[in-house]
């Protein structure tokens, strides 16, 4: 196998499953390269081509407003933060299943707390676009989510055409052999310019706040521009909260957000995540979750274990009608592992 690059390696992919070159090219060169469409369980489908979508049991009355979320390059957290600004309503009354994507064009369902559709209908905002569809009694929440659909388009390829369908013929060659793709959360949970949600995450469970704080503050990255580096540099030097805000760049959002609370009371590290929304500060604590089941695939491949059948001391999650996993967990002994097992090749 391939040595893992470092930029893997510190989100816990330690190893790959298959042993062939690649194919090269580059992805994400425009959003429309990266098209996500989400999938709920009841099986509606949302679409970047706002004309297409539908949702089923929709009403012309109830609680929450649905509507399909269409955005082009935009954070999902700053999408919802710019779309409540905008209606005239918390962010906490906009609910939605899943983050998705940033460099992308992205279709998702939001359901919207105690609105008429006349606020949905008077919104301009750029690369954000807003289908209404109809009302429900029931919010969108992450129980709801089935999947994704991603159209990925990979450009600058420089292999002939021969070559490139040999590669990809061999890739999922041995992908069959191992017993499928290794479900590694990927860059995007742990943030792709800078992939520190994990360790900011970990602090948070160990109650270290200040740490926490500090180290999102801090962590530079050389794919930030020149003026965040330099003033989070600055900052970590001086710890002057005041002059971090001066010269900390608009866009970084979340850090001025804490940094406008540090500025009144430096010692409040509790008080400024709270400045931060929920779903973010949720986020940290999950991604640190992604990174511990990342270490343990990892770790598992390397010892050779099975990926595709359980061991004694495993525990497995039982899965619903619609093959999503529930909240049952059984744990595997000498006594269950054949039935267990053949469970398992039921898709149970």
């Amino acid at each position: 196998m391939f040595k893992v690059p470092n930029i893997e390696a510190c989100i816990g992919i330690e190893v790959y499953a298959s042993k062939s070159h690649g194919i090269g090219g580059a992805i994400k060169c425009s959003p429309e390269d990266f098209i996500v469409e989400e999938i709920l369980t009841n099986g509606s489908k949302a679409s970047v081509k706002l004309e297409n979508n539908r949702l089923n049991s929709l009403t012309k009355h109830g609680r929450y407003l649905i509507c399909v979320l269409v955005k082009r390059g935009w954070d999902t957290l700053l999408a919802i933060e710019e779309l409540a600004r905008s209606i005239g309503v918390s962010a906490d009354r906009i609910s939605f299943a899943g983050i998705k994507d940033t460099d992308a064009l992205t279709a998702q369902y939001i359901s919207v707390g105690g609105i008429p559709l006349s606020k949905i209908k008077e919104i301009s905002i750029k690369n954000l676009f807003i289908k209404p569809l109809g009302f429900s009694s029931e919010e969108i929440t992450p129980e709801k989510l089935f999947g994704n659909k991603f159209t990925i388009r990979v450009r600058s390829i420089k292999l002939k055409e021969a070559t490139l369908r040999g590669r990809i013929k061999k890739i999922s060659g041995e992908l069959a052999d191992f017993g499928g793709i290794p479900n590694f959360f990927g860059h995007q949970r742990f943030g792709t310019i800078r992939p520190i949600t994990h360790i900011v995450g970990k602090h948070i469970i160990k109650g270290d706040f200040r740490k926490a704080v500090l180290t999102f503050l801090f962590y530079e990255s050389p794919f930030e521009s020149e003026r965040a580096r330099k003033a989070r540099k600055e900052l970590s030097e001086t710890m002057n909260f005041k002059a971090a805000l001066r010269s900390l760049p608009r866009s970084l959002v979340y850090e001025r957000l804490i940094l406008t609370h540090l500025s009144r009371s430096p010692n409040d590290f509790i008080g400024a995540l709270h400045k931060i929304p929920i779903n973010l500060r949720r986020l940290f604590v999950q991604a640190y979750q992604s990174y511990l089941f990342n270490r343990f695939l990892s770790e598992r491949i390397k010892r050779k274990l099975p990926l595709t059948e359980v061991l004694a001391g495993d525990y497995l999650v039982k899965l619903d009608s619609l093959g999503l996993p529930t909240r049952k967990f059984v744990r595997a002994e000498a006594s269950n592992l054949h039935h267990l097992n053949e469970e398992i090749r039921k898709g149970k």
